[in-house]
């Protein structure tokens, strides 16, 4: 088809064109190519799973805040030797849980798909109406 050699070929030219003035990509090899094979994949998920995967993800991150409040809320001596090191164990205890959580559930966070999309979008492996949908 020549129309469709047309266009792969300017998407290579254009990918040329930005190494040029960018550079190569950074970071590992295959990195970004994952990214981009990731954002495809979320992109294309059908509405119910994504606002499912979505309202599951923000109730992750929310029992990672009640655990840092009752963690940390639970020190009140903590609190009035060391305060920052009170500050330090809420901080221990309550984001990193929730994304742990939501990466072991499989969810949806708006800050991965800002960048996982986009990558996807940018080399035409995602539609503009997906990568709008999911943001």
């Amino acid at each position: 088809h020549p129309m469709r050699n047309e266009v792969n070929l300017r998407k290579m030219r254009t990918v040329v064109m930005a190494e040029a003035i960018i550079g190569p990509r950074p970071g590992p090899p295959g990195v970004y190519d994952a990214a981009m094979t990731t954002g495809a994949a979320k992109a294309s998920l059908p509405n119910a799973k994504l606002l499912t995967l979505g309202f599951l993800s923000g109730c992750h991150i929310g029992l990672g805040a009640f655990l840092m409040i009752s963690c940390g809320g639970m020190c009140p001596g903590l609190k009035e030797t060391n305060p920052g090191a009170m500050r330090a164990l809420s901080g221990v205890f309550g984001l990193p849980t929730g994304l742990i959580m939501v990466l072991g559930g499989g969810g949806e966070l708006v800050t991965g798909n800002f960048a996982l999309i986009a990558a996807a979008w940018a080399n035409g492996k995602a539609t503009l109406k997906n990568l709008l949908r999911n943001w």
